[in-house]
């Protein structure tokens, strides 16, 4: 499944929240929680949106494993599309 992390920490362009969008191999947002509550890091297969020109359907780019640390992570959205 495809989640949208917020992140406690400024990203690298200066914003003072970070996102990452990360596919995690669970079914539900209860069974990511309880990865977490059992991890220091969980390992994330993190993806860009790739932004498209007409207007369709937004596309990902895999851009292979990320660690996340959940004590810094301050929200979590499941991702409907």
């Amino acid at each position: 499944m495809l989640f949208h992390f917020t992140m406690n920490m400024p990203s690298r362009n200066g914003n003072s929240v970070h996102q990452v969008i990360g596919g995690v191999d669970v079914h539900s947002l209860d069974e990511l929680l309880d990865l977490m509550a059992k991890s220091d890091f969980i390992i994330v297969n993190e993806f860009y949106v790739e932004s498209d020109q007409r207007g369709g359907a937004r596309a990902y780019s895999d851009k292979g494993p990320i660690a996340l640390n959940p004590l810094f992570i301050g929200k979590i959205k499941e991702t409907r599309e």
